[in-house]
């Protein structure tokens, strides 16, 4: 049966292209109207023979840490070409997410944040403390925050990296959306990352979207709801409790139940 929670709303998914399926059949099956609109393109590594290099020596490694699920996803045929994560070999995610597309590959989880999944989270955990002599391989695309590798290593970790994919900004036309969708209009807006966030605040002032400022952002972390308002968002974003499809599809119905008086036939919020 189909549900109502999402009835009259419209969400713009921004999720990676190929990424977008699963958060809007969620959202349609809530009732909603889902637009795939991604913020970033995944590409592989720069130089992909290094990338399966940086993949292959996983026998040495007492800790792998997959910083996202597109590092789950982006690294999976290489670890295969390697020969899979050693029984012996730790596996810790930074989310739920992340363990979730884990898990999807039939590898178990080690380490994962109770409740900020973050790399500060990561490192936050207990087992994480004290890592001296341990080797750990991050997981990562090109570019990524270096504060998980700095802080392990000033612990006692050799740290590595295996960087398996890239992230372009989109090609992509704001305009195209509001001309295309303007009955009913944009409601919400998921924010996966803190690049897909800038991502979109770039595009909306190259292309003078200006709605974009005024629609409620839907993000994964409370750190993007902190760089919202400086990028020039006007509305306090609603803070999914991970970035889980499910946890965002969360957010959005309870953001619906505070605006449930905007919402009756022919009226916009």
């Amino acid at each position: 049966m189909r549900r109502t929670e999402l009835s009259g709303v419209s969400v713009l998914v921004t999720r990676p292209a190929g990424q977008t399926e699963t958060l809007c059949q969620l959202i349609e099956q809530h009732g909603g109207t889902a637009i795939p609109f991604p913020l970033m393109v995944i590409t592989p590594p720069s130089n992909p023979v290094l990338a399966q290099q940086q993949i292959n020596p996983l026998a040495t490694y007492d800790l792998v840490i997959f910083i996202s699920a597109n590092a789950v996803i982006q690294s999976w045929p290489l670890i295969t070409q390697a020969g899979g994560i050693p029984n012996t070999v730790h596996v810790a995610a930074v989310g739920k997410a992340t363990a979730k597309a884990l898990l999807a590959h039939g590898q178990p989880v080690a380490l994962m944040p109770t409740q900020d999944f973050s790399s500060e989270g990561l490192l936050a955990l207990e087992a994480l403390q004290s890592v001296t002599g341990k080797h750990v391989l991050i997981v990562r695309g090109e570019g990524g925050k270096e504060t998980l590798a700095r802080v392990l290593r000033t612990r006692g970790a050799a740290v590595e990296y295996a960087q398996v994919y890239r992230r372009e900004p989109p090609q992509a036309s704001l305009a195209a959306i509001s001309i295309n969708h303007a009955t009913p209009p944009i409601d919400l807006i998921t924010i996966s990352s803190g690049e897909a966030l800038h991502n979109l605040a770039t595009l909306a002032r190259q292309q003078q979207q200006e709605w974009v400022f005024s629609t409620t952002l839907v993000v994964a972390h409370p750190r993007h709801a902190a760089q919202a308002t400086p990028l020039g968002f006007k509305l306090t974003p609603q803070i999914a409790d991970n970035a889980t499809d499910e946890a965002m599809v969360t957010a959005m119905c309870r953001w619906r139940q505070l605006h449930a008086a905007s919402y009756h036939e022919g009226a916009t919020p």
